[in-house]
């Protein structure tokens, strides 16, 4: 313990210390425990302070889901205004794997070239948060990630 004091005219008090703010990290703890499922190792932060809003996972190098198709539509989701979301670039690896590694960095939607949708043509978007998947066009992903953004950002 440290013997700290206070000189005054008369005598010597110890020094009483404290912090009554509420903090950011009290504030963060607090909206990660109540958003964090118990059933979940994941944790999940409120929608307006999550790092990404979105994440794009190409398809895996050398893999039949790389075709021109999916390259257009890869392309054209990158040309958007993006400063949100997060590209996850390391095609060495499965979409899988880094959809996995999406969830632990708590991120909301996950665009994903994977082997079903691929072969129509479509995104598979992962709404991580509620555990809901779908296939959609690039126009219904446009559409699904523009009614996002106005729920949310």
């Amino acid at each position: 313990a440290i013997e700290g004091s206070s000189d005054t005219a008369v005598d010597k008090k110890p020094l009483i210390m404290g912090c009554y703010g509420i903090g950011l990290t009290r504030l963060m703890a607090a909206s990660v425990e109540i958003l964090t499922s118990k059933d979940s190792n994941n944790i999940r932060w409120p929608k307006r302070i999550v790092p990404y809003q979105v994440a794009i996972l190409p398809p895996k190098k050398g893999s039949p889901e790389e075709t021109v198709g999916n390259e257009k539509t890869l392309g054209r989701l990158l040309k958007l205004d993006n400063n949100e979301w997060f590209v996850d670039d390391r095609t060495e690896l499965t979409i899988g794997y880094r959809l996995k590694d999406c969830e632990k960095m708590c991120i909301p939607i996950v665009i994903a070239f994977e082997k079903r949708a691929t072969k129509q043509n479509l995104c598979e978007v992962i709404d991580v948060y509620n555990n809901r998947t779908e296939y959609l066009s690039y126009e219904e992903t446009l559409k699904f990630i523009q009614n996002y953004y106005s729920l949310f950002c």
